[in-house]
């Protein structure tokens, strides 16, 4: 009896840190929502989720659009030679269209809804989403779609510039009219409704990786009012110090700053973000 009460003590303890490290390990919250790009073989499209604004916006890339040099569509591909398609994906575009991406899903053939959905479904993983969050994601695309609400875009011509390689092929380019774009693309209205003014900090050694950032901050609807270079190093990717008063406000801004943009969170005074 004393065994099998042991054996039983166990595996609770081995289910409770199971639904623990689920709970705790999510990127996707519906009140928060979720920036998808989802690749397909000769197609790219931008999925913004978002069940608490009640909104699902889709944009298509064009297939012959150069970001950082190389098509879009080709950036899975690439990744693949060293096995980080997904972080390629993220990096280029999100820097490339100062939009902030969480998470790349690979399709077969091309871009869809449907496409989408079946993925959501399929036994294979998908890198940053848990089988909570593809079940959650699942039941809220499903939803906003049936609605009729989608709300499908492109790219607005005066943010590319039409240029030729040395073959005669014709490529589109982003420029810096792109970032006025995406700034009020989607962002989000629970952090607009915040109000909250932020700062963006340097923490390393390579120029400019702040202003990506700030960007980024900008289109999911932080107001960024200071952008500069500072002496302080951290181990992360991104460090949050934030004060005390606006932490405690709701669960709201919790979930922004560590789950939906994945900071490491300190107090502070402010809002201020600290880019490694």
């Amino acid at each position: 009896m004393v065994k099998k009460g042991l054996v039983s003590l166990f595996f609770g303890i081995v289910l409770l840190a199971i639904g623990w490290r689920i709970i705790n390990n999510r990127g996707y919250y519906p009140d928060t929502g979720i920036n998808l790009v989802l690749v397909g073989e000769s197609s790219v499209a931008l999925v913004g989720v978002s069940k608490g604004d009640d909104s699902l916006m889709w944009v298509e890339l064009p297939s012959n659009l150069r970001v950082g040099g190389y098509p879009a569509v080709s950036a899975w591909g690439l990744g693949e030679i060293d096995g980080n398609s997904e972080e390629l994906v993220l990096q280029s575009l999100g820097e490339g269209l100062g939009l902030w991406l969480q998470v790349a899903v690979k399709v077969e053939d091309g871009v869809s809804m449907d496409g989408l959905l079946d993925r959501l479904l399929s036994l294979k993983g998908i890198k940053g989403l848990s089988w909570l969050d593809r079940y959650t994601l699942y039941k809220d695309l499903s939803g906003l779609s049936s609605k009729g609400i989608v709300l499908e875009t492109n790219l607005p011509y005066q943010v590319m510039d039409r240029v030729q390689d040395v073959d005669g092929y014709e490529w589109l380019e982003l420029n810096e009219a792109v970032f006025v774009w995406s700034r009020d693309l989607w962002p989000n209205e629970g952090v607009v409704n915040l109000g909250i003014k932020v700062e963006v900090v340097n923490a390393s050694d390579t120029p400019g990786v702040a202003r990506v950032r700030a960007r980024q901050l900008e289109s999911i609807g932080f107001r960024v009012v200071s952008v500069k270079a500072g002496d302080i190093k951290i181990d992360e990717p991104c460090v949050v110090k934030v004060s005390p008063d606006i932490w405690d406000k709701n669960q709201f801004i919790k979930q922004i700053l560590k789950n939906y943009l994945g900071c490491e969170v300190e107090m502070g005074d402010g809002l201020v973000f600290f880019v490694g």
